[in-house]
């Protein structure tokens, strides 16, 4: 896994887009009733970025980029532009050996952590700023989490999102897209 992170320059126009994606199967019947079952526990975000004015310096930092992560294949990091309030945030799962793992966000503050729904106290664990897979911020357990245990955290700050661009697209789609209709990233599993 790639922990390269979008490149911060040229910063996109506002507003950008994220959308929370939570893969919700729906059901409709003849009597009108409907059955949802969420397939996911966390959510996915989608990013949609767009770029009203550019050098040739940094259309070629951005076209770089895509190309570096060969279209649609290669995964990486985006980083939300406005440092805001996230709640339920997966930091992963406990193995009973590992006690590091990256917070999906940097630049935090006012961090909750809990395991398996119950928080914890702040002397049950340490935090790093940065240090982390693509500069994200770190947590370190006193006790290493028990196997299959769930790790998850609220904090104020940048979130942190595994995404890929959502299509491929040729040098002249890729600027007109930069311009006009936004460049898509497609949020994945933060795993």
């Amino acid at each position: 896994m790639s922990s390269e992170v979008y490149p911060t320059t040229p910063v996109p126009s506002w507003p950008y887009d994220i959308k929370v994606r939570w893969n919700t199967t729906i059901s409709s019947f003849d009597s009108g009733k409907e059955q949802r079952r969420q397939k996911n526990l966390y959510p996915k975000y989608d990013v949609s970025l767009t770029y009203p004015v550019l050098t040739a310096a940094n259309m070629q930092i951005l076209w770089s980029f895509y190309q570096s992560k060969k279209g649609t294949y290669e995964p990486f990091y985006f980083y939300s532009l406005e440092s805001t309030t996230w709640e339920g945030c997966y930091i992963g799962i406990g193995d009973g050996v590992t006690t590091t793992f990256d917070i999906p966000g940097r630049s935090t503050s006012n961090v909750i952590i809990y395991q398996d729904g119950v928080e914890l106290r702040s002397e049950e664990y340490t935090l790093y700023i940065g240090g982390g897979a693509a500069s994200a911020d770190r947590v370190t357990f006193a006790t290493a989490p028990a196997e299959n245990d769930l790790l998850t955290c609220d904090f104020t700050g940048y979130l942190r999102i595994r995404c890929r661009f959502q299509e491929e697209l040729s040098r002249s789609a890729f600027t007109a897209a930069l311009y006009k209709t936004g460049i898509k990233l497609k949020g994945l599993a933060n795993v």
